[in-house]
């Protein structure tokens, strides 16, 4: 009898760790577990707000989030599960458990010299790096000692070449305590001009790693449904914004 309990004990162990491995997808969701967890862009209109994949299909929330209301495009983690859709205009219906948001940016502002100084030029580990949303979506390893905000941004520092952004991090010299990761997206859409609209744009993304400078080719067609986001230009990290 005991042989027999310590089969099954075993047998649902590994069934259990069958299940959650083969949920993995590195693309987009990122576990089930009561639901799903997938990044969206959160859009804003009018009074209201739905969800949209980087496919182009559109999740309608079908209840409130209490405490939560969108002011601007951005991306988030959203934790659901989809339920009855009754609307004519969205692809799915859901309900939604949960939502992180994505700390999101416009493209900075180059400051030439000053670039170094206020911008940074501290080493990152590039995890995951991919265009999706209209926004470049960035999840970044680096040291963290709790003691200051690190900063982000990306800058088109070659006014010759405005396709080739720079990532930039600046840890203010927060102490090498522990590794840490930290994730940010940002706004494409001031690369779009009335000559690129709707064309193939090939960028470059230049990261200075530990590892030295690294560059990441990317092709890029701009949505034709993307906004002007009204993202703060100079947003910080916060201590909640590395895990």
């Amino acid at each position: 009898m005991k042989k027999l309990s310590a089969f099954i004990l075993v047998t649902v162990i590994l069934l259990s760790c069958f299940c959650m491995t083969s949920c993995l997808d590195d693309d987009h969701i990122v576990w089930k577990v009561r639901g799903y967890q997938s990044i969206f862009t959160v859009k804003v209109e009018n009074d209201g707000y739905y969800f949209q994949n980087d496919e182009g299909k559109t999740f309608l929330p079908i209840t409130p989030v209490h405490g939560y209301s969108p002011s601007r495009n951005h991306r988030a983690f959203v934790t659901y599960t989809l339920g009855p859709n009754e609307s004519e205009v969205s692809d799915y219906a859901m309900y939604v458990h949960r939502i992180d948001s994505i700390l999101s940016k416009k493209i900075a502002e180059n400051l030439h010299e000053k670039n170094d100084t206020i911008y940074g030029q501290d080493p990152v580990k590039i995890e995951k790096i991919w265009i999706g949303g209209g926004f470049l979506n960035i999840k970044f390893g680096t040291y963290w000692g709790g003691k200051e905000a690190h900063f982000v941004n990306l800058l088109q520092e070659d006014e010759g070449d405005p396709f080739t952004l720079t990532f930039r991090h600046n840890s203010y010299n927060d102490p090498d305590y522990k590794w840490a990761y930290g994730w940010v997206a940002f706004d494409l859409s001031g690369l779009e001009t009335e000559k690129t609209e709707n064309e193939t744009l090939k960028i470059t993304v230049k990261v200075n790693t530990y590892q030295g400078i690294k560059e990441f080719p990317f092709e890029y067609k701009p949505e034709e449904d993307t906004d002007e986001s009204e993202l703060e230009g100079e947003e910080e990290i916060s201590s909640m914004s590395l895990f």
